[in-house]
């Protein structure tokens, strides 16, 4: 060992001076060369391995961690747009009229009757939603009538066109207030307002008065088509066409007093 380690070190010292190994190391470097090649084939090859063989399982759960996340940011959007949806119905329902003091229960028509008891709507809401007799009921057009029972989870709506239905009502252009009163002949309701008869003319269209305060001032009733002179003492008879469409109202909007 002693005469290696001699034989290396002569040859070191020679080789910094004179450069006698540097053919040997050039062989050497020639030799080595397909052999480091081969290694680096056989780390690429690994590489390659644990790539199509490990690599696709990471890849499979990274890509269901990215589809369930896309399918929560869908579902979300789903969510903004059924309550878009909901507030554009609702908008519509109330007649385009904001109101502070009134709560809105949303209510699907479940079946539409008429007959010795009047002309009566069935919706899907009731006492567990907090809708009591006398809430008054719109639909996208005006006022649909108003609660007149309650059950559960059910109410019935008796129309504005029925002979049994009231309510306080002016005149928008005049300012002429009076009751509009179901008259129970061809979907129509009748305008009561005495001296003030005088000069209401087709086409004006009445709202609601709020006198009382069961009905909130301001929602559309009715639309004036018929002026009838029945007799010079008598006065006239003012008959309306309402806004609202019982017959094929889908979804109505029970309003509430806050206070209620």
């Amino acid at each position: 060992m002693v005469a290696f380690a001699s034989v290396s070190l002569l040859l070191l010292v020679v080789d910094a001076s004179a450069g006698i190994m540097w053919p040997v190391r050039t062989a050497l470097s020639m030799a080595l060369t397909p052999i480091i090649y081969a290694e680096q084939a056989v780390s690429t090859a690994d590489s390659l391995v644990d790539e199509l063989l490990l690599e696709p399982g990471a890849r499979i759960a990274e890509r269901r961690a990215l589809n369930r996340e896309m399918a929560a940011l869908r579902t979300r959007m789903l969510e903004i747009d059924i309550l878009k949806s909901e507030n554009e119905r609702l908008r519509d329902l109330l007649g385009g009229i904001a109101r502070t003091d009134m709560d809105v229960v949303v209510a699907d028509v479940i079946a539409f009757t008429t007959g010795l008891g009047g002309s009566l709507l069935t919706i899907d809401v009731g006492e567990l939603q907090s809708v009591q007799q006398g809430d008054p009921v719109i639909d996208g057009g005006g006022l649909c009538g108003q609660v007149v029972t309650t059950g559960l989870n059910t109410s019935q709506v008796l129309i504005v066109t029925d002979p049994a239905h009231s309510v306080p009502v002016m005149i928008e252009r005049t300012g002429a207030q009076g009751i509009a009163t179901g008259s129970g002949n061809d979907g129509l309701i009748e305008f009561e307002g005495g001296f003030m008869l005088s000069n209401v003319q087709v086409g004006d269209v009445m709202i609601t008065s709020g006198l009382g305060g069961r009905f909130p001032y301001g929602y559309p009733v009715a639309e004036v088509v018929s002026v009838e002179v029945e007799d010079p003492l008598l006065g006239r008879r003012i008959f309306a066409e309402p806004f609202a469409d019982p017959a094929v109202s889908r979804q109505l909007a029970v309003l509430r007093s806050v206070d209620s």
